[in-house]
């Protein structure tokens, strides 16, 4: 898994942000936002941006990991946290991956 996911022969290639995005998920089994967003964020951008490029970044995944496992279903969702229900944590669906 350096650059891309390789699954029943096909293979599709994310970009660095993407790659550190899945690695990030698959370590633990919920991250907040914020640590999505340290990923993708530019300094030049504003903050909400940002906000929106990590939204776009989240859902491009999404597309792509469905597209390559072909299911239909969410493969990395969004929940509030249970804290502060202000602050979004996102979670993988780990069952579609091999460790």
């Amino acid at each position: 898994m350096s650059n891309g996911l390789l699954y029943r022969n096909k293979f599709v290639e994310f970009d660095e942000e993407s790659m550190l995005i899945l690695r990030t998920l698959l370590k633990t089994d919920i991250i907040p936002s914020n640590e999505i967003l340290k990923i993708v964020e530019k300094d030049q951008f504003s903050p909400a941006h940002n906000e929106r490029i990590k939204v776009q970044k989240i859902s491009d995944l999404n597309i792509k990991l469905r597209t390559l496992l072909g299911v239909n279903k969410e493969i990395i969702s969004s929940v509030k946290s249970d804290v502060d229900k202000r602050i979004r944590q996102y979670k993988i669906n780990k069952s579609y991956f091999n460790f």
